[in-house]
């Protein structure tokens, strides 16, 4: 029952650089989670992300050091360092972290601009069972040239996505995913692969 009770909060990650210097933006989603974790007692962070061009530090370890520094209980913070974009902060999420410990219900920090994508991967891969509530923070930081960019990369993204994986796919199916994300040959992740090949040099794929 005491799993139940406790607060469980998701932090995306989203972009990391060679020197482990972590983007405006994500800064933002970890100051939402630390002003949740001082405010309810018992809180549990889980850092999601390990970034995409393999520096020494991953995304989840370089936001856990930003929690521990502010003086969140290293404890208290737990780690996802295998996912390089949102399918597979959800998957990774739930394999590592929310079925080991029967989490039923939890929240996912992410950013406005990419609110509406979250909710629906982490919806799509966690299925009916589950209690999520996507937490948007502003992205009143970001350029605008730069946050019109990420804005409309979102909306092709998930048009793509309900157009195509959640048919392909059902809410829930975590066997589809698994293939999905782990088999490079499976044909829907073959023409994902194509679909956002085009948006590499965005960086707004996180």
């Amino acid at each position: 029952m005491e799993r139940e009770m406790r607060e469980h909060i998701v932090v995306l990650g989203g972009g990391i650089n060679e020197k482990g210097e972590l983007p405006i933006w994500v800064h933002s989603r970890l100051e939402m989670a630390l002003s949740l974790y001082q405010e309810h007692e018992g809180v549990h962070l889980i850092m999601s992300g390990k970034g995409r061009d393999n520096f020494p530090i991953s995304e989840a370890e370089a936001m856990k050091t930003f929690l521990v520094d502010k003086g969140v209980n290293a404890d208290a913070v737990l780690k996802e360092s295998l996912s390089e974009d949102t399918i597979q902060n959800a998957y990774f999420t739930r394999l590592l972290h929310i079925e080991p410990n029967g989490i039923p219900k939890f929240k996912v920090i992410t950013n406005e601009f990419h609110q509406a994508r979250a909710a629906h991967i982490f919806s799509w891969v966690f299925g009916s069972e589950y209690e999520i509530e996507v937490i948007p923070v502003s992205d009143k930081m970001i350029d605008t040239d730069d946050l019109n960019v990420r804005r409309n990369t979102e909306d092709e993204l998930l048009r793509y996505h309900v157009r195509e994986l959640s048919k392909a796919i059902l809410p829930g199916d975590m066997e589809g995913v698994k293939q999905f994300v782990l088999d490079s040959t499976d044909e829907n992740a073959a023409a994902y692969k194509a679909f956002t090949a085009p948006y590499a040099n965005v960086h707004a794929l996180y």
